[in-house]
């Protein structure tokens, strides 16, 4: 009886796999249900790198066994630049039905990627006969599960990418920019560097919207240079007799996709700007020079 049922599940197994009659060369593929690959752990790290532990477990029937082969992984949104696979072949059976699977990424450029699926060569055999099935897993989203060393399961991707030690930051910042004069253009920048403090050129650097009458940026973002440096330019309102003592704060930032950093630089519309006052100016003021003690002296002032 037992001889009996295992020839049917063979014969079952055969038809599932080749189908009836069929002589197309082309694989048949198989469901979720027999075969599960979930992503168990993942690791960020810096450099691109995206190390994931996925759960691969092994659904079939009695006696069954699954070999699996030649992985490949795809990330949405995110293109890679290599991938290992460790082990590269894996193998359940009824004792020991489930496995973990690493998988070691370098991605192309600073990305997170938001969902992945996960394909491979797959043999099953029983008594003997084994047969190659193709398995392609349906796209999963991808959680985070741990960032540079931070663990946090409940955090969802976007909040871990806040929590990602920046591979970049601002140095040479500015400590305020005096605007004194209506409708001038004033020029400032912001130097980038890794965290060796290298130089870092080719990075976008932005700001973020502001209040505009205090003036117009002629653009909101810039690269950096060959010396790290991103270049703003800011030209201040027709009329500034009203922000006199006031300050308008720039937010910039870099987002590398791993991680964002932010500086603050700030521009002070000072009060004394060329003697400004009241909606007054004073000008051509006297240079005077002191030779002799208890003489008179005239001082004059134009307002």
């Amino acid at each position: 009886m037992i001889k009996i049922i295992k020839t049917v599940v063979v014969l079952f197994l055969s038809f599932f796999v080749v189908g009836c009659g069929s002589t197309t060369s082309t694989k048949p593929s198989i469901g979720t249900e027999s075969l599960n690959i979930q992503v168990e752990k993942t690791n960020i790290q810096k450099d691109n790198k995206l190390d994931i532990d996925f759960l691969v477990k092994n659904g079939y029937g009695k006696g069954i066994k699954v070999k699996l082969s030649d992985f490949n992984l795809n990330t949405d949104g995110c293109s890679i630049k290599n991938i290992k696979f460790t082990p590269n072949t894996l193998s359940l059976d009824n004792k020991i039905n489930k496995k973990i699977l690493k998988a070691e990424v370098l991605f192309q450029n600073s990305c997170i990627p938001k969902s992945y699926s996960i394909d491979a060569k797959t043999i099953l055999s029983l008594d003997g006969q084994s047969n190659e099935i193709s398995f392609s897993s349906p796209k999963n989203d991808l959680n985070l599960t741990n960032v540079s060393g931070i663990n946090d399961t409940n955090n969802s991707s976007s909040d871990i990418n806040d929590t990602i030690l920046p591979k970049y930051t601002f140095v040479n910042i500015p400590k305020y920019i005096k605007i004194d004069k209506a409708n001038k253009e004033y020029n400032f920048k912001i130097q980038l560097v890794d965290l060796d403090k290298k130089i870092v050129s080719g990075q976008n650097v932005y700001i973020s919207s502001y209040d505009t009458t205090f003036g117009e940026l002629k653009s909101y973002s810039s690269s950096t240079d060959s010396n790290g440096f991103a270049h703003f330019s800011f030209t201040s309102s027709t009329s500034i007799t009203d922000l006199i003592g006031k300050t308008l704060k720039l937010t910039l930032h870099n987002d590398t996709g791993f991680s964002k950093i932010d500086a603050d630089i700030e521009l002070n519309f000072d009060k004394s700007s060329n003697g400004l006052h009241n909606g007054y100016n004073l000008s051509n003021e006297t240079n005077l020079i002191v030779e002799y003690p208890k003489k008179d002296y005239s001082i004059t002032i134009d307002l």
